[in-house]
């Protein structure tokens, strides 16, 4: 498990270390959210955002890629649970003056650390599907800082004989590197 760790943090690095073609973006993102009962979600994660596959004078869609980490808290107890995310998704960004109002939609494997938290049935196993939707806006200069509310899900796709899955909302913050 180690290994696998290692490989993905050296992955994650080379994002950051490589440059990025013309038109690409790399960014650190992080989420915050209030999950069942009491509990905490925290996501930061790198996003590598390729050229638009798309794009006129009033908006662009491009598709990215995201790696990093869940952290799942319960207030109420010493409950936690961590975990690997990765994720494909789409970028749909609208043209504006100050700011580049947004809409992105994500999904990918996920592995986690126990199968149950706060009295959900995850599905007896550690593998799971994420998936992510986020409306905010893109703002700053050469529109770098990112704000917005996300919605993620956790589940197993019914893939398993239990599939009760891990909800948050909550707020959205991304940097990119340009």
């Amino acid at each position: 498990m180690k290994k696998i760790n290692l490989a993905i943090l050296a992955c994650l690095a080379s994002l950051l270390a490589t440059p990025s073609p013309a038109g690409a973006l790399v960014s650190f993102n992080f989420t915050i959210g209030q999950g069942p009962q009491e509990s905490i979600s925290y996501d930061p994660y790198l996003q590598y955002t390729f050229e638009p596959w798309l794009s006129s004078e009033s908006y662009e869609l491009r598709p990215f890629v995201t790696g990093g980490l869940t952290f799942w808290e319960d207030t109420d107890s010493s409950d936690s649970v961590w975990g690997l995310v990765a994720a494909f998704g789409l970028k749909l960004a609208f043209n504006g003056d100050d700011w580049h109002p947004f809409f992105s939609l994500s999904g990918g494997p996920s592995y986690i650390s126990q199968d149950y938290f706060v009295g959900k049935d995850l599905g007896g196993g550690h593998y799971l599907f994420n998936s992510r939707a986020i409306l905010g806006l893109d703002f700053g200069q050469d529109y770098q800082h990112s704000f917005g509310v996300h919605a993620t899900h956790y589940s197993n796709g019914r893939t398993q004989r239990s599939n009760d899955g891990f909800n948050s909302w909550g707020l959205a913050y991304g940097y990119s590197f340009q």
